[in-house]
Parts: C-alpha cells; sequence; structure tokens
C-alpha cells in the first residue's frame, strides 16, 4: 500500500494504490484479506478548487475554502463548513451538511440516497431551488414561492410528443437567482437560515 502524489502544472493528485487498483484507476476490492485505512487532513490554500472522492467509512469535512467543490462519498457523510463558491456533492448512505459563508453566485448540486440534506445559506438568499425526496420532509426557514413545473419533452418515433415531469418542486426564495438542486431518497431537506437565532 502506498499513497501516490501525482503534480500536473496547478493540479495535485493524491490517491492510495495498492493491489486492489486496477491500470484504468477503478478498484478491485475481491480476493483481498486484509484491510488498510488511510486518513487524510491537507491544509490547502484559502481559494483552492476541490476535488475529493471515498469510498466506505470515510466521511469528508471542509473548512473555510472559496472555491468549487466536487464532493463524492459511498457509506459516509459530507460536511461543508464556512465555504464560497459553487458545490456539487453526492454521497450514498450518508447525510450532508454545508454551511456557506458567502450565498452561492452559480448552480450547486447535493444528492444522497439515505441520509438528510442540511444547507444554510445567509438571512439574504435569493435563489431557486430544485427540491426532491421521497421518503422525508423539506423545511425552510425562508418565506418561498413556488415555481411552475418543468418537463422533460422526448420526440417519440411514432412523430407525439411525450411530456414527463422530473417529480422535482421548485421553489424560488427572495429575488432568485442560480439554482440549487436538493435530492435524497429517504431523508430531510432542509434549507436552513444560518443567522437565525436558534
Amino acid at each position: 500500500m502506498k499513497l501516490n502524489l501525482a503534480e500536473k502544472g496547478n493540479q495535485l493528485d493524491i490517491y492510495v494504490d495498492g493491489p486492489f487498483r486496477c491500470r484504468n484507476g477503478s478498484v478491485d476490492w475481491s480476493d483481498l484479506d486484509y484491510i488498510v485505512t488511510y486518513d487524510f487532513t491537507m491544509q490547502v490554500p484559502e481559494q483552492a478548487s476541490l476535488i475529493l472522492k471515498t469510498v466506505n467509512d470515510g466521511d469528508i469535512l471542509v473548512k473555510n475554502v472559496k472555491g468549487d467543490f466536487t464532493v463524492r462519498n459511498v457509506n459516509g457523510h459530507i460536511e461543508l463548513q464556512d465555504i464560497v463558491g459553487p458545490a456539487s456533492c453526492k454521497t450514498v448512505n450518508g447525510r450532508i451538511r454545508a454551511v456557506f459563508r458567502e450565498d452561492p453566485a452559480a448552480a450547486c448540486s447535493f444528492q444522497t440516497v439515505n441520509g438528510d440534506l442540511d444547507v444554510s445559506f445567509s438571512s439574504k438568499l435569493a435563489a431557486d431551488f430544485q427540491l426532491k425526496t421521497f421518503n422525508g420532509d423539506i423545511y425552510s426557514d425562508f418565506p418561498s414561492s413556488y415555481l411552475p413545473g418543468k418537463a422533460e419533452t422526448e420526440h417519440s418515433q411514432k412523430g407525439r410528443f411525450i411530456y414527463r415531469s422530473h417529480r422535482f418542486q421548485g421553489v424560488r426564495i427572495g429575488a432568485g437567482g442560480p439554482e440549487i438542486r436538493m435530492e435524497t431518497l429517504n431523508g430531510d431537506i432542509a434549507i436552513a437560515n444560518k443567522n437565525k437565532e436558534k
């Protein structure tokens, strides 16, 4: 087992290498008789774009960073504290919590299968949300108005148009703004005001 670091221009790749890693970068866990765990604690410049991924029994925590975030996890939680910038977060079997220091100026997405989504913004939030939960509730600290549902269009072979709903609920907060998509299968969604007294 070894930790590989590769620098390409202003990009740094850090990944765990071992007999489980295939040539194409994918992972094959079959026929392994041992378990190795790596925990990472990294300090980066405040203005850094991050792509973070982990699988099985690992949580991801990001603090005080201003940049683009792509975060992926399987069987673990994602937590972003005091961040600035657009975020794309996805996990399976874990919750996602994010607190924005400044409200995002570009599109964001938060998705989990089994877990809650709890994202906090300033009291001046202005954004358009697309929200979806199958087994859960949706909460907001902000006054909001409903947006008309979107329809996806398909052209069939018989020359007919078929309209299918994507089953998201559109909600506008404030004057509207960047689209923030939040989706969970089994969990609650909370759009929180970080300045609200508890």
